[in-house]
């Protein structure tokens, strides 16, 4: 839970930021980060493991929370920012000089203006960051070694056995584990339609 909130919140919160560079100001090289943090979305962290596995236990980080939290973050970054600069680019641009002649500057236009109108986005993605962190195996299995670090997923492995599985014990964990996510998508299941299709008209 830990995990998944943290994931959730720093890459909510990045991803905002980036997603308000790209769609409302102007700087150099703003179609390379653009096309940057698409190409993010054709790379899976699976693809890159074995070198992160290499560069973690060369410098000795394993079983450490902030490394996940990191790995988990970055590789969600590009579908985030997708998704929440694709809203950005639907609101009018008036909303925005308004505020500005009025006297606001660009942070207060960011978190006064902008993020109250792209709320369903955040919750879309807030809902996707919070299901593949809290569902993630892999990841965990190799970065973390210490029983009590192991994440939710790794837990429920040990209910099988080579030999011998206890069936019933893994039913109630598997229940158990999926009410988290369940509930998260059951409350926002709305802002989830409108902030896949916000973008998708203007």
């Amino acid at each position: 839970m830990f995990l998944a909130i943290v994931t959730l919140a720093l890459t909510a919160l990045a991803a905002s930021m980036v997603s308000f560079a790209i769609s409302r100001l102007r700087f150099k090289g703003q179609g390379a980060v653009r096309v940057y943090f698409v190409m993010g979305m054709m790379v899976p962290i699976q693809s890159i493991i074995v070198p992160l596995a290499w560069a973690i236990n060369n410098f000795d980080i394993r079983d450490n929370y902030l490394i996940l939290i990191l790995l988990f973050t970055a590789s969600h970054m590009p579908l985030a920012t997708f998704i929440i600069t694709g809203s950005m680019n639907s609101l009018p641009t008036s909303l925005e000089e308004a505020a500005i002649i009025d006297g606001c500057s660009i942070y207060k236009v960011f978190t006064r203006i902008v993020l109250p109108l792209v709320k369903p986005a955040i919750a879309t993605v807030g809902i996707f960051v919070f299901m593949y962190t809290w569902n993630d195996l892999l990841v965990s299995m190799v970065f973390i070694g210490k029983a009590e670090l192991r994440t939710i997923s790794v837990g429920l492995l040990n209910f099988v056995g080579a030999r011998k599985s206890d069936y019933g014990a893994l039913m109630a964990a598997i229940f158990i584990a999926i009410l988290p996510p369940l509930t998260m998508y059951l409350v926002l299941q709305e802002n989830v339609v409108k902030g896949l299709t916000s973008g998708a008209n203007k």
